[in-house]
């Protein structure tokens, strides 16, 4: 974070290589060289108590590093989207926190055989359909490196066409977080 006042600048970029060979060895199988980029780039404000970040992420179809970088329902790492975002946090009370958390954000391309599960009609994951998401939830700082939060979630996968059903998510989640 670069920081300017009370305003910020974030950002990340990275790269995936596999293990995969540089020939395609099927037609229809991509080069997963290509397209294997994610970034993230933000700013962040504070207005007294009030948080805002506002950003926008682009994770490429090949991207493929280890780990978990983003969930979006039930589809874990998600790929090919690309789409802005904000995030907004304010403390209620000295140890109690409520974050608020919205993206919008569109696929980059034909993913049918790697749509998010919980898009229930098999034509979904074209180029161009859209997943609105959004979370609200409450954070409580039981102490400096333990916190335990209670959310709800709710996601709606639109297709550019017509002909395809809208699927909709949502969830009531509990966590703890220990650092």
């Amino acid at each position: 974070t670069i920081p300017f006042g009370n305003f910020g600048v974030t950002g990340s970029w990275t790269k995936s290589d596999s293990l995969v060979s540089d020939r395609n060895t099927a037609a229809g199988v991509s080069d997963r060289k290509n397209n294997n980029i994610a970034w993230d780039a933000a700013v962040n404000g504070k207005f007294g108590k009030l948080g805002i970040i506002a950003g926008y992420k682009n994770i490429g179809r090949n991207f493929a590093a280890a780990g978990a970088w983003d969930k979006i329902g039930r589809w874990t790492n998600p790929v090919a989207v690309q789409g802005p975002y904000v995030d907004i946090s304010y403390p209620i009370a000295r140890k109690l926190r409520l974050a608020l958390n919205g993206e919008f954000l569109s696929m980059m391309d034909d993913v049918r055989g790697i749509r998010p599960t919980g898009a229930r009609n098999l034509g979904w994951g074209a180029e161009d359909d859209t997943i609105t998401y959004a979370q609200a939830g409450v954070q409580w700082g039981i102490s400096r490196t333990n916190s335990l939060d209670l959310g709800y979630q709710w996601i709606q996968y639109s297709p550019d066409t017509a002909a395809l059903d809208e699927a909709v998510e949502s969830y009531i989640t509990v966590g703890w977080a220990h650092q």
